[in-house]
């Protein structure tokens, strides 16, 4: 579990730092799969029970990013900005948050 762990921490740095465009983080196993859409069904239902709508689910993802951009020298996205790379990115096209 551990080196799998490790491995997985790795190729999401590489991915993160754009260290390599051939990285396929898309593969899980099944029980990964099912793990991160219960999580997920978990977390929408947290945000609907706090009343956060769509547009302030965004800002607030922009604010986190944003945040994190500062943290390694980059200028903030912006709203609109984060919000074209969110949607190319749930549509299946490849976009990066922290590239510039």
């Amino acid at each position: 579990m551990k080196e799998r762990a490790q491995l997985q921490a790795d190729g999401f740095e590489a991915f993160v730092n754009n260290d390599h465009d051939d990285i396929d983080i898309t593969q899980l196993d099944d029980e990964e799969l099912h793990t991160m859409d219960k999580a997920l069904i978990n977390l929408n239902s947290a945000i609907a029970s706090l009343g956060i709508s769509g547009e302030e689910f965004l800002r607030i993802n922009n604010e986190a990013f944003d945040s994190v951009r500062k943290s390694v020298g980059l200028s903030p996205l912006g709203f609109q900005r984060f919000r074209e790379i969110y949607f190319a990115c749930i549509s299946g096209e490849r976009a990066g948050f922290f590239q510039d």
